[in-house]
């Protein structure tokens, strides 16, 4: 009767260790889950912040050109005005120098 009773303490041994073991399984198993969503919202975060920067980026590039535009259209309207004031004396001066012969 002493080996029905070891026999059922080895059974409940072996039950308990497949147990046991099958915890440490289903621990990994959610370990790994962990890790893979962890993964998967790190390579969305990247892909996001790949995104804001490209965009920031364009947005950049387009306020430069945007300054250099209306940096050149600056430089045109005062050339433009210079030549403009040019022009007007130039007339004035053929304007006196006229009214000078006619005297």
């Amino acid at each position: 009767d002493g080996d029905a009773g070891d026999d059922d303490d080895d059974e409940d041994g072996e039950l308990y260790r497949q147990l046991a073991a099958a915890k440490r399984h289903q621990q990994k198993a959610m370990l790994k889950l962990d890790a893979a969503t962890a993964a998967s919202r790190m390579a969305e975060r990247r892909r996001q912040l790949s995104e804001e920067g490209k965009r920031l980026k364009e947005e950049r590039l387009k306020k430069v050109a945007d300054e250099s535009v209306l940096s050149d259209t600056t430089q045109f309207v005062v050339s433009l005005d210079a030549a403009v004031a040019e022009e007007k004396e130039e007339q004035e001066t053929a304007a006196a120098a006229a009214a000078v012969l006619k005297a």
